[in-house]
């Protein structure tokens, strides 16, 4: 949940309050521009409670800083209320302002300020470590820098009506004296701020006061260019391995394992710079700003509705470590599984709308899923997946001539219906509670197909292994054939086994792969779900692997009507600039080929490219080329074969 307490966190996201000047002043500023002025305009505060204006010079003599008192308000004599404190660097002469609070009132107030965050407040008994206001002696000594006092003008102003509120008088001094100076350095710094922001511009220098800690920035991530937002921790110039300036923005977001740091950099520039071309910038400035928002509140919200397991669809960009610590990247369209059912963190533990509308901003980009296209584990963007639009009308690309097309769905069906019906539930089990299918028959006439439209008809994910290439590498063999078995069954997926044919063979040489073969068999016979085992061969069944197969399907070449059905459909997916081709006329024209769907698709694949390039829509010409182009190549690799020219 939030890590910074809500009210702390608004009045550090109102860095500046000011009207706008009569002359805009575009120059460059620092931090400590404006206490130039303190002189005169100090005679406009009240001499109610003592403080101090000093200067430390560096004294080349006795090489030490020396003290010089400027301003005091009070020459009463007493302790001090607070001390502005300007010191002036021994070699570069560059000015930096501090607070010394010695008032028990605005050392509670400071202290109940910065013990959420991690802040260059110090105490001066030389600790790091911010203490709370309990923890100061009564002679103790708080500092605070000009920039964190920038920041937290505005909570002052709040503890200074809260001690008026409740007539505490001492306290409601010392506050109206400290913030009534700070209002007047700060005042000449505003003025020129308010100029440039109005105009939607910043300087470098002025880059601390738009990134003040818990304002929320709008950026884009790097690799998939999708819209994020993370919110200001801290934020200090810095200088890069080559010397170089730059201002560095360290930020936080909510990813799968809680709070995360995220550091960003802007290098240095000269003038004036318009603010949303920066790399990273606040939210508040984006040309779109109430339309960002909800955007990315839309995005935090569905990233945290994805407890558990979802199936849902991406398009665009996907990346992982490439192991060298690079990142690769590839262009993937298709459905990803999204599993954070062990989720650790506190974060997800928490329903999404236990969550407030500002924090779901921060939800990070991207999501770690698993590709069902390639069986790998990537990271998806959140702006480019959405909710799975189901196909049940798939079904009907199936050949018609295939007479057990509906008994397989039918049995698909059942066996997701198993355990909501008490009979086939308390049936007793040989073989484990899994339907295992053989599909065998020539190749490109259907066999996969048949399987993922069944996934589809049955709203189940669809999880691909082959098993042709066991042997190669044994030991990985094991491990990836484990884990597709044991996440087929977590995510009650349908399982396709190509390539079946080593499991399904009488003998398997090596000692090494028929132990794999032995360990696939075992994970299948135990694997719950439904699974289809596809062969272009003829089957020769071991007996071991026989009994566990539930059904056995033959397919038979593609008839006309199925190559007819299949060519319309290919060409109907397919559109130049010129519009569709008439399928109709087309399909009449080249259906007598007797050709497999692998076949029929390479071809319209390889026409509509002949045909696109040609600036035209596909014609007969084009789909008679590609099919010249396909058997013209055979041709010629069987003669080199006979030949025995090398290929």
């Amino acid at each position: 949940m939030p890590y910074h307490d809500d009210v702390t966190r608004s009045f550090y996201q109102t860095p500046f309050k000011a009207e706008q000047p009569s002359a805009p002043h575009d120059e460059p500023g620092s931090e400590e521009e404006g206490i130039d002025d303190f002189e005169h305009q100090s005679r406009t505060v009240h001499r109610n409670v003592l403080w101090k204006h000093v200067e430390e010079h560096w004294n080349d003599e006795t090489l030490r800083y020396g003290e010089k008192v400027m301003k005091v308000s009070n020459r009463d004599g007493g302790s001090p209320a607070f001390i502005i404190r300007d010191k002036f660097e021994r070699t570069s002469g560059r000015k930096s302002t501090t607070f010394e609070l010695h008032s028990p009132h605005l050392r509670k107030v400071v202290s109940e300020l910065f013990n959420p965050y991690e802040t260059q407040m110090s105490v001066s008994a030389g600790s790091s470590v911010i203490p709370s206001a309990s923890d100061l002696p009564g002679d103790g000594v708080s500092q605070i820098d000009f920039k964190h006092a920038y920041y937290s003008r505005a909570f002052f102003r709040f503890q200074l009506e809260a001690a008026r509120t409740e007539s505490q008088g001492s306290r409601w001094r010392n506050l109206h004296e400290f913030s009534q100076c700070l209002e007047m350095i700060c005042s000449p710094l505003d003025n020129r701020l308010c100029a440039l922001v109005s105009k939607g511009k910043i300087t470098y220098e002025l880059l601390w006061c738009i990134f003040s800690p818990g304002v929320d920035l709008f950026m884009t991530c790097q690799i998939t260019g999708a819209p994020r937002c993370v919110r200001v921790n801290r934020s200090q110039e810095s200088i890069d391995q080559f010397g170089m300036r730059l201002f560095r923005i360290e930020a936080w977001f909510f990813t799968m394992s809680g709070r995360c740091t995220y550091n960003i950099d802007i290098p240095f520039f000269k003038g004036a710079s318009s603010i949303d071309s920066l790399p990273v910038y606040p939210l508040d400035n984006h040309p779109q700003c109430d339309v960002m928002t909800e955007k990315l509140k839309e995005n935090g919200l569905r990233y945290l509705s994805w407890i558990k397991i979802h199936l849902l669809e991406h398009e665009g960009i996907a990346f992982c470590a490439d192991g060298q610590g690079g990142t690769w990247t590839q262009q993937r369209e298709g459905r990803i599984i999204v599993d954070r059912a062990n989720a650790s963190s506190e974060c997800y533990k928490a329903s999404s709308a236990q969550w407030k509308e500002k924090d779901r901003l921060l939800c990070s980009p991207t999501v770690s899923g698993f590709c069902l296209i390639t069986n790998s584990n990537l990271q998806f963007a959140v702006d480019h997946i959405s909710d799975v639009v189901w196909l049940p009308s798939a079904y009907d690309c199936i050949s018609a001539s295939n007479p057990d097309r509906g008994q397989l769905l039918m049995l698909a069906k059942q066996h997701y219906s198993r355990n909501d019906n008490p009979i086939l539930k308390e049936m007793p089990v040989t073989c484990g509670r899994g339907t295992r299918l053989l599909l065998h028959g020539p190749v490109g006439v259907g066999k996969t197909t048949m399987a993922s439209t069944i996934a589809e008809c049955c709203k189940r994910p669809l999880l691909s292994i082959s098993v042709g290439s066991i042997g190669v590498n044994p030991t990985r063999d094991e491990d990836e054939l484990g884990t597709i078995f044991h996440l087929a069954e977590r995510w009650e997926a349908v399982l396709i086994v190509e390539e079946a044919d080593i499991l399904l063979a009488q003998s398997c040489d090596g000692t090494q792969i028929g132990a794999v073969v032995s360990m696939a068999i075992r994970k299948l016979r135990s694997f719950t779900g439904l699974s289809f085992l596809i062969t272009s061969r003829p089957p020769s069944i071991d007996e071991k692997i026989r009994n566990i197969i539930d059904c056995v399907v033959e397919f038979q070449p593609l008839n006309m009507e199925a190559r007819k059905k299949l060519w319309q459909r290919c060409l109907g997916q397919v559109a130049t600039l010129h519009g569709f081709p008439d399928c109709e006329a087309l399909t009449e024209g080249i259906v007598s080929r007797e050709l497999n769907g692998h076949e029929i698709q390479s071809t319209v694949h390889v026409a509509y490219s002949i045909a696109g390039g040609k600036g035209d829509n596909i014609r007969l010409r084009h789909l008679e080329a590609a099919l010249e182009m396909r058997s013209g190549s055979w041709s010629d690799y069987g003669q080199f074969r006979r030949t025995g020219d090398s290929v």
